[in-house]
């Protein structure tokens, strides 16, 4: 039996326009059918002020972003980084986060690990 998937990001049907203007999520992970962490894309128009300001400290999930087109900036404690295609961007759990697109927009590719909270990390002990 082989277990793989293979999908092309253009025609995952979630990639839906969820947003008045225009901001695009897809559970990537769902269509290949990912078990163990969580796989996102999230599609920005050009200068989306609108990314949530967030951080994953509820459930000790650090998340990685890569950059696959546009371009735009990561803010963090009052920084600002540029991001452009080609970048791999890693955050703490506890880190908050918010993304701006530039002219471009922005297209990620958003990882986060298991759920590594204090009850995860005793079951997985007591195991």
């Amino acid at each position: 039996m082989i277990d793989i998937n293979i999908k092309r990001i253009a025609e995952l049907a979630s990639l839906a326009d969820n947003s008045a203007a225009g901001q695009r999520y897809c559970d990537a992970g769902m269509h290949l059918g990912i078990s163990h962490c969580s796989m996102n894309i999230v599609k920005m128009p050009p200068h989306w002020l609108d990314f949530p300001d967030r951080e994953r400290e509820h459930d000790g999930r650090e998340e990685v972003y890569v950059v696959l087109e546009g371009n735009g900036v990561i803010q963090a404690n009052g920084y600002n980084w540029q991001v452009e295609p080609g970048m791999l961007i890693r955050v703490g759990p506890a880190q908050r986060r918010k993304f701006i697109s530039g002219t471009k927009g922005l297209l990620l590719l958003s990882l986060a690990g298991p759920d590594f909270t204090a009850a995860t990390a005793k079951s997985l002990a007591s195991g």
